[in-house]
Protein backbone atom coordinates (compact mmCIF):
# COMPACT_ATOMS: atom_id res chain seq x y z
CA UNK A 1 0.00 0.00 0.00
CA UNK A 2 1.41 3.36 -1.01
CA UNK A 3 1.37 6.25 1.47
CA UNK A 4 -1.11 9.07 0.98
CA UNK A 5 -0.03 12.49 -0.20
CA UNK A 6 -0.43 15.60 1.92
CA UNK A 7 -3.66 17.20 0.72
CA UNK A 8 -5.07 19.46 3.48
CA UNK A 9 -8.21 21.57 2.96
CA UNK A 10 -7.52 25.06 1.66
CA UNK A 11 -7.42 27.82 4.26
CA UNK A 12 -7.24 31.60 4.17
CA UNK A 13 -4.68 33.38 6.39
CA UNK A 14 -6.23 35.20 9.32
CA UNK A 15 -5.42 38.82 10.13
CA UNK A 16 -2.39 39.14 12.40
CA UNK A 17 -2.98 40.61 15.86
CA UNK A 18 -1.07 43.81 16.60
CA UNK A 19 1.13 42.02 19.12
CA UNK A 20 2.11 39.43 16.51
CA UNK A 21 3.09 42.20 14.09
CA UNK A 22 5.28 43.72 16.77
CA UNK A 23 6.97 40.39 17.47
CA UNK A 24 7.47 39.88 13.73
CA UNK A 25 9.30 43.19 13.32
CA UNK A 26 11.56 42.31 16.22
CA UNK A 27 12.19 38.82 14.82
CA UNK A 28 13.11 40.17 11.38
CA UNK A 29 15.46 42.69 12.96
CA UNK A 30 17.25 40.00 14.96
CA UNK A 31 17.47 37.80 11.87
CA UNK A 32 19.00 40.60 9.81
CA UNK A 33 21.61 41.18 12.53
CA UNK A 34 22.52 37.50 12.69
CA UNK A 35 21.14 37.06 16.20
CA UNK A 36 19.49 33.78 15.35
CA UNK A 37 18.65 32.50 18.81
CA UNK A 38 16.84 35.71 19.69
CA UNK A 39 15.16 35.72 16.28
CA UNK A 40 13.87 32.16 16.74
CA UNK A 41 12.31 33.08 20.08
CA UNK A 42 10.47 36.04 18.55
CA UNK A 43 9.28 33.99 15.55
CA UNK A 44 7.87 31.44 17.98
CA UNK A 45 5.92 34.20 19.70
CA UNK A 46 4.46 35.19 16.33
CA UNK A 47 3.49 31.59 15.57
CA UNK A 48 1.66 31.28 18.89
CA UNK A 49 -0.36 34.41 18.11
CA UNK A 50 -0.76 33.74 14.37
CA UNK A 51 -0.24 30.00 13.70
CA UNK A 52 -1.02 30.29 9.98
CA UNK A 53 1.50 33.07 9.24
CA UNK A 54 3.88 31.49 6.71
CA UNK A 55 6.70 34.09 7.00
CA UNK A 56 6.93 33.42 10.74
CA UNK A 57 7.21 29.67 10.19
CA UNK A 58 9.89 30.17 7.56
CA UNK A 59 11.70 32.68 9.75
CA UNK A 60 11.70 30.26 12.66
CA UNK A 61 13.07 27.42 10.54
CA UNK A 62 15.70 29.68 9.00
CA UNK A 63 16.79 30.94 12.43
CA UNK A 64 17.23 27.40 13.73
CA UNK A 65 19.19 26.41 10.64
CA UNK A 66 21.47 29.45 10.63
CA UNK A 67 22.19 29.15 14.35
CA UNK A 68 24.41 26.28 13.25
CA UNK A 69 23.78 24.03 16.25
CA UNK A 70 24.01 20.39 15.20
CA UNK A 71 21.60 19.31 17.91
CA UNK A 72 18.96 21.56 16.35
CA UNK A 73 19.20 20.24 12.79
CA UNK A 74 16.25 17.89 13.20
CA UNK A 75 14.22 20.65 14.84
CA UNK A 76 15.00 22.97 11.91
CA UNK A 77 14.02 20.26 9.42
CA UNK A 78 10.69 19.73 11.18
CA UNK A 79 10.14 23.48 11.37
CA UNK A 80 10.43 23.58 7.58
CA UNK A 81 7.81 20.79 7.54
CA UNK A 82 5.42 23.06 9.42
CA UNK A 83 6.18 25.77 6.89
CA UNK A 84 5.30 23.33 4.11
CA UNK A 85 2.00 22.50 5.79
CA UNK A 86 1.03 26.18 5.86
CA UNK A 87 2.25 26.78 2.31
CA UNK A 88 0.21 23.88 0.91
CA UNK A 89 -2.88 24.88 2.88
CA UNK A 90 -2.81 28.49 1.74
CA UNK A 91 -1.37 28.27 -1.77
CA UNK A 92 -2.79 27.32 -5.14
CA UNK A 93 -3.74 23.68 -5.52
CA UNK A 94 -0.70 21.53 -6.33
CA UNK A 95 -1.11 18.87 -9.01
CA UNK A 96 -0.13 15.58 -7.32
CA UNK A 97 1.14 14.34 -10.69
CA UNK A 98 3.48 17.31 -11.13
CA UNK A 99 7.04 16.67 -12.22
CA UNK A 100 9.88 17.05 -9.77
CA UNK A 101 10.50 20.76 -9.23
CA UNK A 102 6.98 21.80 -10.23
CA UNK A 103 5.48 21.79 -6.74
CA UNK A 104 6.01 25.49 -6.10
CA UNK A 105 7.21 27.01 -2.85
CA UNK A 106 5.89 24.08 -0.81
CA UNK A 107 8.17 21.66 -2.66
CA UNK A 108 11.16 23.97 -2.30
CA UNK A 109 10.60 24.22 1.44
CA UNK A 110 10.18 20.48 1.94
CA UNK A 111 13.27 19.69 -0.12
CA UNK A 112 15.23 21.99 2.18
CA UNK A 113 13.81 20.07 5.12
CA UNK A 114 14.93 16.80 3.54
CA UNK A 115 18.44 18.05 2.85
CA UNK A 116 18.80 19.23 6.45
CA UNK A 117 17.57 15.94 7.86
CA UNK A 118 20.25 14.07 5.93
CA UNK A 119 22.95 16.04 7.77
CA UNK A 120 21.59 15.55 11.29
CA UNK A 121 23.97 13.89 13.79
CA UNK A 122 21.30 11.39 14.86
CA UNK A 123 17.65 10.37 14.33
CA UNK A 124 17.93 10.99 10.57
CA UNK A 125 15.62 8.12 9.70
CA UNK A 126 12.88 9.22 12.10
CA UNK A 127 13.04 12.79 10.82
CA UNK A 128 12.90 11.71 7.17
CA UNK A 129 9.90 9.52 7.95
CA UNK A 130 8.15 12.50 9.56
CA UNK A 131 8.96 14.66 6.54
CA UNK A 132 7.44 12.10 4.16
CA UNK A 133 3.96 12.82 5.55
CA UNK A 134 4.04 16.35 4.12
CA UNK A 135 4.80 15.58 0.46
CA UNK A 136 2.11 17.05 -1.84
CA UNK A 137 3.28 15.32 -5.05
CA UNK A 138 4.18 11.76 -5.97
CA UNK A 139 7.55 12.82 -7.37
CA UNK A 140 8.54 14.57 -4.15
CA UNK A 141 7.25 11.74 -1.98
CA UNK A 142 9.30 9.29 -4.05
CA UNK A 143 12.47 11.30 -3.54
CA UNK A 144 11.89 11.38 0.22
CA UNK A 145 11.30 7.62 0.37
CA UNK A 146 14.51 7.15 -1.60
CA UNK A 147 16.37 9.01 1.15
CA UNK A 148 14.54 6.95 3.78
CA UNK A 149 15.77 3.83 2.00
CA UNK A 150 19.34 5.09 1.86
CA UNK A 151 19.32 5.80 5.57
CA UNK A 152 17.54 2.57 6.50
CA UNK A 153 20.06 0.54 4.46
CA UNK A 154 22.70 1.34 7.08
CA UNK A 155 20.92 -0.83 9.67
CA UNK A 156 17.92 -2.64 8.18
CA UNK A 157 18.05 -4.00 4.62
CA UNK A 158 14.43 -5.18 4.67
CA UNK A 159 13.19 -1.72 5.64
CA UNK A 160 15.41 -0.18 3.00
CA UNK A 161 14.02 -2.40 0.24
CA UNK A 162 10.49 -1.52 1.30
CA UNK A 163 11.27 2.21 1.11
CA UNK A 164 12.90 1.90 -2.32
CA UNK A 165 9.94 -0.06 -3.65
CA UNK A 166 7.53 2.54 -2.28
CA UNK A 167 9.56 5.25 -4.03
CA UNK A 168 9.32 3.40 -7.33
CA UNK A 169 5.62 2.65 -6.79
CA UNK A 170 4.89 6.35 -6.26
CA UNK A 171 6.52 7.17 -9.60
CA UNK A 172 4.69 4.34 -11.36
CA UNK A 173 1.44 5.79 -10.03
CA UNK A 174 2.10 8.93 -12.14
CA UNK A 175 1.85 6.74 -15.26
CA UNK A 176 4.34 8.95 -17.08
CA UNK A 177 5.81 7.21 -20.11
CA UNK A 178 8.75 9.65 -20.11
CA UNK A 179 9.72 8.79 -16.51
CA UNK A 180 8.08 5.47 -15.60
CA UNK A 181 10.47 4.50 -12.77
CA UNK A 182 12.34 5.97 -9.85
CA UNK A 183 15.63 4.88 -11.34
CA UNK A 184 17.79 5.72 -8.32
CA UNK A 185 15.65 3.52 -6.08
CA UNK A 186 15.73 0.56 -8.44
CA UNK A 187 19.51 0.89 -8.69
CA UNK A 188 19.69 0.65 -4.89
CA UNK A 189 17.48 -2.46 -4.99
CA UNK A 190 19.93 -3.90 -7.53
CA UNK A 191 22.80 -3.06 -5.18
CA UNK A 192 21.09 -4.85 -2.29
CA UNK A 193 20.33 -7.85 -4.51
CA UNK A 194 24.00 -8.07 -5.44
CA UNK A 195 25.76 -7.17 -2.19
CA UNK A 196 23.37 -8.25 0.56
CA UNK A 197 21.12 -10.92 -0.96
CA UNK A 198 23.79 -12.40 -3.26
CA UNK A 199 21.33 -12.67 -6.16
CA UNK A 200 23.19 -11.22 -9.17
CA UNK A 201 20.47 -12.32 -11.58
CA UNK A 202 18.09 -9.88 -9.87
CA UNK A 203 20.51 -7.01 -10.56
CA UNK A 204 20.56 -8.00 -14.23
CA UNK A 205 16.75 -8.08 -14.29
CA UNK A 206 16.62 -4.55 -12.93
CA UNK A 207 19.11 -3.45 -15.59
CA UNK A 208 16.83 -4.89 -18.27
CA UNK A 209 13.92 -2.94 -16.77
CA UNK A 210 15.85 0.34 -16.71
CA UNK A 211 18.10 0.08 -19.75
CA UNK A 212 15.90 2.31 -21.95
CA UNK A 213 14.78 4.67 -19.17
CA UNK A 214 16.04 8.22 -18.85
CA UNK A 215 18.20 8.81 -15.80
CA UNK A 216 21.00 11.03 -14.58
CA UNK A 217 24.45 10.06 -15.83
CA UNK A 218 25.73 9.30 -12.32
CA UNK A 219 22.83 6.91 -11.68
CA UNK A 220 23.40 5.31 -15.08
CA UNK A 221 27.06 4.70 -14.25
CA UNK A 222 26.08 3.11 -10.92
CA UNK A 223 23.64 0.83 -12.73
CA UNK A 224 26.18 -0.22 -15.35
CA UNK A 225 28.84 -0.95 -12.72
CA UNK A 226 26.44 -3.08 -10.69
CA UNK A 227 25.31 -4.88 -13.83
CA UNK A 228 28.90 -5.51 -14.86
CA UNK A 229 29.69 -6.98 -11.44
CA UNK A 230 26.57 -9.15 -11.65
CA UNK A 231 27.57 -10.51 -15.05
CA UNK A 232 31.04 -11.37 -13.71
CA UNK A 233 29.45 -13.37 -10.88
CA UNK A 234 27.16 -15.09 -13.39
CA UNK A 235 30.15 -15.99 -15.57
CA UNK A 236 29.18 -13.80 -18.54
CA UNK A 237 32.44 -11.87 -18.93
CA UNK A 238 31.62 -10.53 -22.39
CA UNK A 239 28.44 -8.86 -21.10
CA UNK A 240 30.34 -7.57 -18.06
CA UNK A 241 33.06 -5.97 -20.19
CA UNK A 242 30.45 -4.44 -22.49
CA UNK A 243 28.49 -2.75 -19.67
CA UNK A 244 31.57 -1.59 -17.76
CA UNK A 245 33.00 -0.09 -20.94
CA UNK A 246 29.70 1.75 -21.45
CA UNK A 247 30.01 3.10 -17.91
CA UNK A 248 33.37 4.62 -18.80
CA UNK A 249 31.90 6.30 -21.86
CA UNK A 250 29.60 8.42 -19.68
CA UNK A 251 30.65 11.68 -17.96
CA UNK A 252 32.94 11.09 -15.00
CA UNK A 253 31.32 10.76 -11.58
CA UNK A 254 32.06 9.22 -8.19
CA UNK A 255 31.55 5.67 -9.51
CA UNK A 256 33.83 6.06 -12.53
CA UNK A 257 36.90 4.85 -10.64
CA UNK A 258 34.95 1.77 -9.56
CA UNK A 259 34.04 1.13 -13.19
CA UNK A 260 37.76 1.14 -14.07
CA UNK A 261 38.46 -1.30 -11.22
CA UNK A 262 35.66 -3.70 -12.12
CA UNK A 263 36.59 -3.60 -15.82
CA UNK A 264 40.18 -4.52 -14.95
CA UNK A 265 38.90 -7.51 -12.97
CA UNK A 266 36.63 -8.63 -15.83
CA UNK A 267 39.42 -8.29 -18.41
CA UNK A 268 41.82 -10.24 -16.20
CA UNK A 269 39.31 -13.05 -15.80
CA UNK A 270 38.59 -13.12 -19.54
CA UNK A 271 42.27 -13.72 -20.25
Amino acid sequence: VLPSLFEPPHSTPQAMPATAKSYMKMADAYLDKGKYVLASKQFLKVIKKAPDHLPAHLGYATSLERAGKRKQINAAALAYCNSTKVAVSQGDRIDPMANSGAGGIAENILRRSMQLAKTAPSERLQTLQAISAYAPTYALAADIYFEIGKEAAKTNITEAKTAFRIANGLIEKRNDSQAPFHAASLVEVARISLEADNVPSRAVEIFETLKDAHMEDSIHVDLLVLTGRAHVLLGDLHAAITELTRALSLPECTSTSLAHHELAIALTKSN
